[in-house]
């Protein structure tokens, strides 16, 4: 903030001098047109030497036209350029809009739609994510909520579609600065999943807790990384989830981008549920004003290894991000 304050400062100091300057140029040159006076009686051309200390005239200052005061003179448009920030570069803003460590607040939603291995019936299951980045003594650190609607279409008895548990964790992340606008980020925190579930058919009803971990690197061309989560009952019978997610993201031109995101599941719970898919889509994003970001993606999820009820054949992702200017949370410090 004191660069950019610095910086402003020098603009509009700038923005009065060099008008002046623009002024000055004009009357040294009228001056020195106007230093020898001609008299009207002798012949066109011939200076007067009526008098050996002619008197000079009056230096006059021509009144800027209206063109150059548009000039020297900055408009509110271009001041509130001045004031706002400068739109991301497309390979910048795409990497904002899909890294997971982007402190930035993040509402997001998708859907996955499975066919299901050994099931009566296929499975449409949606997730939303809320990200709210903040500070604690300098160190970032990025709290998810994440609640869940889940279809079993296993269920003998009880309802088929209803509300999962909802995931709550931290990350507290350390970037790494890789020279030429890259860098690596790693974060690790504890991970709590409350037991909001309508239906046992939809998680284990009671509360798990464990960690969540991801190590990234932000590129010129895109991101590479990986995310793991891993939670276990605190009480009851026990059950357990790990889930390890590898990303990859590949940046086109206009906003455009390949991905590959999808995440291996290892579920002991209501049997051992096996899934390895691997994922293969496109996306979008949209600066919007204000430094908003808007991300669209679809992506194609085969299995290529799956094993217990309920694991996905294939499953079809499409989903929808929108993140907020840094500004929206920049005064989050504790």
């Amino acid at each position: 903030m004191k660069v950019r304050f610095a910086v402003t400062l020098v603009g509009s100091a700038l923005g009065f001098v060099l008008p002046a300057f623009a002024d000055e140029a004009p009357t040294a040159v009228s001056s020195t047109q106007d230093a020898i006076s001609v008299d009207s009686n002798v012949p066109t051309g011939h200076p007067a030497n009526t008098d050996h200390h002619p008197k000079r005239p009056k230096k006059q200052h021509p009144k800027p036209s209206n063109e150059t005061r548009s000039k020297s003179a900055p408009g509110p448009s271009s001041v509130s350029q001045e004031k706002g920030d400068p739109p991301l570069s497309d390979s910048n803003a795409t990497n904002a809009s899909n890294s997971a460590t982007e402190p930035r607040l993040t509402l997001q939603y998708w859907n996955y739609y499975p066919t299901l291995n050994a099931a009566n019936g296929d499975a449409l299951n949606g997730a939303g994510r809320l990200l709210i980045p903040f500070k604690v003594d300098g160190v970032q650190q990025i709290f998810h909520i994440l609640p869940s609607v889940a279809t079993d279409p296993n269920s003998i008895s009880g309802p088929r579609t209803g509300l999962g548990d909802a995931q709550i964790y931290n990350l507290t992340v350390e970037n790494f600065d890789l020279g030429q606008s890259q860098s690596l980020s790693l974060g690790l925190g504890p991970l709590l999943a409350v037991p909001t579930a309508t239906s046992t058919n939809f998680g284990p009803g009671v509360a798990q807790g464990g960690a969540a971990g991801v190590i990234q690197a932000s590129l010129n061309w895109g991101i590479i990384g990986l995310l793991a989560q891993y939670q276990h009952t605190l009480s009851g019978a026990g059950s357990q989830l790990t889930t390890v997610q590898p990303t990859l993201f590949y940046n086109f031109p206009q906003g455009w981008y390949f991905r590959s995101d999808a995440v291996m599941s290892f579920n002991t719970y209501r049997g051992h549920t096996i899934v390895i898919p691997v994922g293969m889509g496109l996306g979008k994003v949209f600066q919007l004003s204000g430094g908003y970001l808007l991300n669209l993606y679809v992506e194609a999820q085969p299995s290529l290894y799956r094993s217990g009820p309920g694991a996905p054949n294939f499953q079809l992702l499409a989903g929808v991000s929108i993140k907020f200017p840094l500004s929206t949370t920049s005064g989050l410090n504790f």
